[in-house]
């Protein structure tokens, strides 16, 4: 019994790895499309709209049921 238990403890401990990666990847992604955003809206100042939206739809998202706020 105590063979399985370490099993799952050991399934869960790389799936919370894998799963700690993905997160860290996801905002890293949400830094650079926030950067490219601020470059956007500095080079083009009438799209500053644009920037807004970008700002509106992406402050949070839901990644397998795990809320994930950025910014």
């Amino acid at each position: 019994m105590a063979s399985r238990s370490l099993v799952w403890n050991k399934a869960l401990s790389k799936c919370n790895n894998e799963l700690m990666e993905f997160i860290a990847s996801i905002r890293e992604t949400h830094t650079q499309l926030q950067a490219a955003a601020d470059t956007w809206s500095t080079s083009n100042p009438s799209s500053v709209d644009d920037k807004e939206l970008y700002e509106k739809a992406i402050p949070s998202f839901n990644v397998l049921g795990i809320g994930i706020t950025m910014g």
